[in-house]
């Protein structure tokens, strides 16, 4: 597990084949929320994938 704070970084497999997954933590409002908007989805659909966070952050 990287930090996302490391700003550059070198990978080394120490072996002749490597599987790297790269992930991040979406940001709700931008990520998630904006794109369902978008794509024709209700703020209470949206809501019930995650709770009062998504709900509150899907009321803006």
């Amino acid at each position: 597990i990287l930090p996302a704070a490391l700003e550059k970084f070198e990978l080394a497999p120490v072996v002749d084949r490597a599987i790297i997954l790269r992930a991040y933590v979406p940001n709700l409002r931008t990520d998630v929320i904006a794109p369902l908007k978008k794509a024709g989805y209700a703020r209470e659909e949206i809501a019930r994938l995650g709770g009062s966070m998504i709900a509150q952050k899907a009321k803006s």
